[in-house]
């Protein structure tokens, strides 16, 4: 057993009290805290009163059987651990039992350090599971944290060029009238969207601005 299982609480669920007695017993000097009831019925009813880590139950209880309590389980304690109670000849219906959900089955008659284990590793499974989905939670939220991020800055971003670009832009256009806007009055000629202009403007005045860069001998030379 893990240190960190030192405490778990434990329901086993049998209609025989020599079974209940006899993994309460060894469970509990293993640190675990146990309760046990007799039937699938009574077991769903101390779930709605107290909390517990794990579920030990018999395949074959008055009532519902181990499978059906399985299944409740399942639907509506989800972080709950079940283990199924199968005899020798019944392991197969263990197998079928882990298939709908259960961590594991033990076999009577009972090897109880085999019980032990089977508790503890059942247990620690559930935690790495409980991590993992903490981890996937955690890493979706900071995906989408750093998403909202990126777009704040790409709309600022934009908000600045639509800004600065256009009064840069102006400032060129006097300079050099020759060509102001010329190139978004030949691209309203074709047909283009709305944002597809909205990207030539702004391109048209990145190119104005690396004019600037130019000397004026090279950039008005008439050519021969």
């Amino acid at each position: 057993m893990k240190p960190n299982e030192s405490g778990k609480s434990v329901l086993i669920v049998d209609d025989e009290p020599s079974v209940c007695a006899l993994l309460s017993a060894k469970l509990s000097s293993e640190g675990f805290g146990c309760q046990s009831c007799s039937s699938g019925e009574k077991a769903l009813a101390l779930l709605q009163r107290e909390p517990f880590d794990l579920i030990i139950s018999a395949m074959h209880t008055a009532g519902i059987s181990g499978l059906e309590l399985l299944q409740k389980v399942r639907q509506n304690y989800s972080h709950l651990v079940f283990l199924i109670i199968t005899g020798v000849g019944d392991v197969q219906v263990g197998i079928n039992a882990m298939e709908q959900g259960a961590a594991d089955y033990l076999v009577k008659p009972f090897q109880l350090e085999t019980v032990v284990a089977s508790v503890g590793r059942a247990l620690e499974m559930k935690r790495l599971e409980h991590e993992l989905e903490n981890y996937r939670q955690n890493l979706e939220q900071m995906v989408e944290q750093r998403t909202k991020q990126l777009q704040t800055a790409m709309r600022r971003i934009e908000v600045t060029c639509d800004e600065t670009l256009p009064a840069l832009g102006g400032a060129l256009d006097l300079w050099n009238p020759a060509t102001a806007g010329y190139c978004l009055e030949v691209a309203k000629t074709l047909p283009c969207s709305d944002e597809q202009l909205k990207q030539i403007a702004c391109d048209s005045y990145l190119h104005d601005i690396w004019e600037i860069g130019i000397p004026d001998g090279i950039l008005f030379k008439e050519s021969n």
